[in-house]
């Protein structure tokens, strides 16, 4: 088992696999073997495979928690998410005190919409282990998607607590101070994960969009820019087209459409229906 183990940990599944496999025709109920074949076949994203060598792990050893999470895991992969759920709650039926039960849990609440469960999961987590950045992180993204800004922005407060350098948190709560019309601390925010890296895009782009939404077109224009200098951002140019227009400079928001609508197709649908474009609207030189 320590070759296996060895070669596993350098990447050399194939290698590994065959050790395993040895192990297990000498030794046909050693269940820590079958674990450890079905972790070298999830590395590979065989799932289906590893699955089997997970179930076989469990057939001799019930209580063996971390491949009931490995077999979450790997329905997980496969969108199979009420299996899923199931062996996570069979598992939380044998060992209710592992934190990372009730994260995995959370994961696949969120995947089939079931955001208020998702969110008990999370707490469930958070209790159980209150240092885990993820579950907080997590748990803060899903109060957003349910519209929840205040609680989602203590959350991102806690994130930030024990990780003052997660872009998202900083991220995601401008993005939320931005919903409740708190414009300067969303700027803050985003000027903070600017600061850690300025070429993240997220960041950049949600600035230019609170810019905007305060008419400050030239600035909201420049932070376009620079999300347009690291990628080629159709929604950026489409916003700038939106402001060339605000500004009264047409041909530049043509111009500007043109290359969204080139970036993404889409984008020309969601043009016909912009009012403020109703005066390019019969322009020759572009194709509505």
């Amino acid at each position: 088992m320590d070759k296996g183990t060895k070669l596993y940990e350098e990447g050399k599944y194939d290698d590994a696999l065959h050790v395993y496999e040895e192990v297990i025709i000498l030794h046909p109920n050693n269940a820590e073997a079958y674990y450890a074949k079905g972790c070298v076949l999830q590395e590979q994203r065989r799932y289906i495979e590893a699955i089997k060598a997970y179930e076989k792990a469990l057939e001799l050893d019930r209580v063996d928690i971390d491949a009931y999470l490995r077999k979450g895991s790997c329905l997980h992969r496969l969108r199979r998410y009420e299996e899923a759920l199931k062996i996570y709650d069979e598992a939380l039926s044998i060992n209710p005190d592992r934190a990372e039960l009730h994260y995995n849990k959370a994961l696949v609440l969120e995947e089939v919409n079931e955001t208020e469960r998702a969110i008990e999961s999370y707490d469930n987590a958070i209790a159980l282990n209150p240092h885990d950045v993820d579950s907080l992180l997590y748990k803060a993204m899903a109060l957003d998607d349910l519209g929840r800004y205040e609680e989602s922005i203590e959350a991102y407060d806690k994130v930030l607590e024990k990780d003052c350098h997660e872009t998202k948190a900083l991220i995601n709560k401008g993005t939320c101070l931005d919903e409740l019309g708190l414009y300067e601390q969303a700027i803050e925010c985003f000027n903070k994960a600017i600061q850690l890296n300025p070429r993240d895009t997220d960041s950049l782009f949600n600035k230019a969009i609170v810019m905007q939404e305060q008419e400050h077109y030239r600035e909201a224009l420049k932070y376009y820019d620079r999300v347009i200098e690291i990628r080629a951002d159709p929604e950026a140019f489409y916003n700038k087209a939106i402001i060339f227009i605000k500004i009264g400079e047409k041909n530049k928001a043509l111009a500007a459409l043109k290359v969204a609508v080139n970036l993404d197709p889409k984008i020309k649908e969601d043009a016909k229906s912009e009012p403020c474009f109703e005066e390019i609207r019969h322009s020759d030189d572009f194709e509505w």
